[in-house]
């Protein structure tokens, strides 16, 4: 399986619309053509359950964040 990174350029403390649209944007891509996502120096510090909860109550991309589920 083939593994999609994003590697976080911004704000490494605290989090930004930018983080969290930058994965809401990389998720139908990746569900498109079968890969996962990776994420490094995010400053996330939750499971990924509790980060696509997040990232859905926030975004309306990728039909608010339906291909993270």
């Amino acid at each position: 399986m083939l593994t999609m990174g994003i590697i976080n350029t911004y704000d490494k403390i605290k989090v930004l619309d930018a983080h969290y649209r930058a994965i809401a944007r990389a998720a139908p891509i990746c569900h498109a053509f079968g890969f996962r996502l990776a994420l490094y120096d995010f400053p996330f510090n939750m499971t990924a359950e509790e980060l696509v909860e997040y990232v859905t109550d926030k975004t309306t991309i990728g039909e608010s964040g339906k291909y993270l589920r």
